[in-house]
Parts: C-alpha cells; sequence; structure tokens
C-alpha cells in the first residue's frame, strides 16, 4: 500500500505486534469504525427486517433453524450444486434452495432425503406460485 507521497505505508503496530488495517478498526476504543457510510444503518435496517419477516411466518417453519435441517439442506446441495428442475429443462443454473418435494404440512418428511430437491430462486418460486399476478 502506498500513501499520497509515494511512501511505503505500514499496519499500525500496538504493543509489541503488527495489525492488519481490517483489525485495526476494532482496536480504537473498542467500538468498531464503519468500514463505508451508511454501513451502521444498513447493518441495523437488515437485521430489523430479518426480525420483521421471521416474527410474521408461522411457527412451522422454524424448522428450518434446527441444526439437522441446516446441515441436510448443506449436505444435500453439496451434492446437488445445480438446479434440478433447470436440469430437466435442459438448463445450468446454480442450486440457492434445497425444496420439499411434498411440502411438510401436507405430510412430508421434513428430514427425508428422498423428498428434497435443489432449486434455483425462480424455479422455486414458479413451484409455489410467487409473483403470478
Amino acid at each position: 500500500m502506498t500513501t499520497p507521497a509515494g511512501q511505503i505505508a505500514t499496519s499500525p503496530v500496538f504493543g509489541s505486534r503488527a495489525v492488519s488495517p481490517g483489525a485495526a478498526r476494532f482496536i480504537s476504543g473498542g467500538e468498531a469504525m464503519p468500514r463505508k457510510p451508511g454501513e451502521q444503518y444498513a447493518t441495523k435496517r437488515r437485521k430489523y427486517k430479518e426480525r420483521r419477516y421471521n416474527a410474521s411466518r408461522p411457527a412451522r417453519h422454524g424448522f428450518y433453524a434446527t441444526p439437522e435441517w441446516r446441515r441436510l439442506r448443506d449436505w444435500y446441495r453439496g451434492r446437488h450444486p445445480l438446479c434440478e428442475e433447470c436440469q430437466r429443462q435442459g438448463r445450468v443454473r446454480a442450486a440457492e434452495l434445497v425444496h420439499h418435494k411434498v411440502e411438510i404440512s401436507q405430510g412430508g418428511e421434513p428430514l427425508d432425503v428422498g423428498n428434497l430437491e435443489s432449486l434455483c430462486k425462480s424455479c422455486h418460486s414458479r413451484v409455489h406460485g410467487f409473483n403470478q399476478g
């Protein structure tokens, strides 16, 4: 990294060790400094929206926050990284979600690998009928 005067910039030294520029932002008074204007506002806004969204979801959706589901979902997406619906139609797209073929509310097994498929967001929306005015 070079300073405007052409000198080599060094990492700040605290005590006897050098600290990376990214870590130095946490040392000033123990409070993190924002990396860019509006970062703190954006973070607070995102967390607020997530809380509001999660509060509006039915209690049955709590299953998706369990460690068992998250492990299975990650494992399945690792085995099936492409959207299975797109593949059936001759397209290649990365999967973004793991979908239950038979909904849990309709009697589908939540942790049955045979009841899962990897989908991209547009195929998942199409399956559930979202955004079809």
